[in-house]
């Protein structure tokens, strides 16, 4: 009985330890071979699941990288004529109505450089001239179409205007507004996207002075597309690609605004009236300028059509 109390026992223990081994096993397979896939980066909320993502500083999230997108430059303005050339600043809203912009300035009477780049926002924008610390020379009036990616940090907006029109001198600046609601974020990130549009330009409009004001750079004319596309809900529909972008319409109504802006005044640059230039003759190529002498005659502007009673309503236009 000792005996066979003694291999059982022994038996009992080899179990045991190969059972423990076999336990063990795919442990130590996980721990010493390809490392496992790190957790996914969703943050999660008790009771609720995955929430939205890095709302950032701000609330709208956080930039996008922007280093490889395409700049896209002209350089009409250093031939044109000496009080009439335009040095506009943009970004991806710019990019898509450059045509109708450049196109329209052209026809007012002005040379045109664009340097506009997607996503970049206006300190990137501004950088691009900080060796200088000046804009080019050759340009007597700059609209600063940039803005839009300052969204996501509103606070930096204030010290930006304010380089921009050091860099200025003392040219004028006309600046474009911004609005900025987008369709594909997450909720909570377009709630404050709009929000932050109003800070951008709320930093604008603080700086913004008179004809007959001391500041040497003023900030002379806003251009109101924020207040175009909430003077009516249906505008941003009619108006927008994805709640930040213009369509077609979109495009040749920001552009016609920014050209109202550009010429709404007489500019004091200096010791010396900047008046805006009589318009010159239509191009060789016909150019849409029918919807322009519309815009000159009354507020309708492109994508609004007539409904009952006369009201204007606004169309989806692509």
């Amino acid at each position: 009985m000792t005996v066979v109390r003694r291999v059982t026992r022994l038996l009992g223990t080899a179990v045991a330890v190969g059972l423990v081994a076999a336990v063990a096993a795919p442990a130590a397979v996980a721990t010493t071979g390809s490392p496992l896939p790190p957790a996914p980066s969703v943050r999660s909320a008790p009771g609720h699941g995955p929430v939205a993502p890095d709302p950032g500083p701000a609330g709208s999230g956080l930039l996008s990288p922007y280093a490889d997108h395409a700049r896209y430059r002209t350089h009409d303005c250093e031939t044109g004529r000496v009080g009439h050339r335009v040095l506009v600043i943009g970004d991806s809203v710019t990019v898509r109505a450059r045509v109708a912009l450049v196109t329209r300035l052209r026809v007012a009477g002005w040379s045109v450089c664009l340097d506009a780049r997607s996503s970049q926002p206006t300190s990137a924008a501004l950088d691009y001239y900080a060796a200088a610390a000046a804009f080019p020379a050759t340009v007597d009036l700059i609209v600063m179409a940039t803005g839009s990616n300052d969204i996501f940090a509103p606070s930096r907006m204030t010290s930006q205007v304010s380089r921009a029109k050091a860099y200025a001198g003392s040219r004028p600046v006309v600046w474009v507004d911004v609005w900025v609601r987008r369709w594909s974020a997450a909720p909570s990130l377009a709630a404050y996207d709009l929000i932050n549009s109003r800070l951008v330009n709320s930093a604008v409009a603080r700086q913004r002075v008179d004809v007959d004001g001391d500041d040497s750079a003023p900030v002379a004319a806003v251009s109101g597309w924020y207040a175009f596309l909430m003077s009516r809900p249906t505008r941003q529909a009619a108006y927008l690609l994805d709640g930040v972008h213009p369509n077609t319409a979109g495009a040749e109504a920001w552009a016609a605004l920014v050209v109202t802006a550009v010429r709404s005044r007489t500019f004091l640059t200096g010791a010396r009236v900047l008046a805006p230039p009589a318009p010159s003759p239509p191009p060789a190529r016909p150019a849409p300028l029918a919807v322009h002498r519309v815009v000159a005659r009354s507020p309708r502007l492109p994508g609004d059509v007539r409904g009952r009673e006369g009201r204007p309503r606004a169309s989806v236009g692509g």
